[in-house]
């Protein structure tokens, strides 16, 4: 923006995180609940140049409706039940001497953090 935010950073974080612990991850805030839009890709014609295919919207109701149950339905079976996201703490992971070595030859972990 043109004009700085008229508050800190940390109140700006605090209000993006308890925004983000809110939503659910398929369905989103209850508030603004998701759409899902219906579209049909149209190939084009042969010889025609590369990427220029067209994008139609398809206004079918049922379609998009049978749409977003497979969606939820596809959704549940892989994830479970939606639950909001939790927020973790910046805990230290529990490696084995094989999977440190490996982690060092990468580049990644020279040394062991303090607070561990």
């Amino acid at each position: 923006p043109a004009v700085a935010p008229r508050t800190t950073s940390e109140a700006l974080h605090a209000r993006f995180e308890d925004a983000f612990g809110r939503a659910l991850p398929l369905s989103g805030r209850a508030a603004m609940p998701p759409t899902l839009s219906l579209w049909q890709w149209i190939a084009p014609a042969p010889g025609s140049p590369p990427m220029t295919s067209v994008a139609v919207p398809v206004h079918d109701a049922a379609a998009t409706d049978a749409m977003g149950r497979r969606l939820k339905a596809a959704w549940i079976a892989a994830n479970g039940a939606e639950a909001p996201p939790v927020t973790r703490s910046g805990g230290c992971p529990q490696l084995t001497p094989e999977e440190e070595a490996e982690l060092k030859a990468l580049g990644y972990a020279a040394t062991r953090r303090r607070d561990c």
